[in-house]
């Protein structure tokens, strides 16, 4: 049944994550490059007074009590990094204690080896 389903899962990341994947996510790069007017260069100045600016900014800033850009994208990072974190450790505490339980079982219950 396990390795079934390991060869399965195999089988459907081999398709998956093939070279076309990354021919995949450089055309959408390409695509919304080209749709957005290649903001990457024409806002460059945008992009960084909006965000290394914001430290530069006069003490006004500070007393309004408002997010800054910044402030915000280091938060919404902060919490995608940490939810990834704790959910990596969780998937391999699952891998880890299934393969525990696997080895303890006596290969008498496990029926005959491939």
């Amino acid at each position: 049944m396990t390795d079934t389903l390991l060869a399965t899962l195999a089988i459907i990341d081999s398709y998956l994550w093939g070279p076309w994947t990354m021919a995949f996510l450089a055309g959408v790069a390409v695509f919304f490059t080209v749709t957005s007017g290649v903001f990457q260069l024409t806002g460059f100045r945008y992009i960084l007074r909006s965000t290394v600016g914001c430290f530069a900014a006069s003490a006004d800033r500070s007393a309004r009590q408002q997010l800054t850009p910044f402030q915000a994208a280091a938060t919404s990072l902060a919490g995608t990094v940490g939810m990834g974190n704790m959910a990596g450790v969780a998937v391999s505490e699952a891998i880890k204690q299934g393969m525990a339980l696997r080895r303890s079982t006596p290969s008498s219950c496990r029926g005959p080896s491939p």
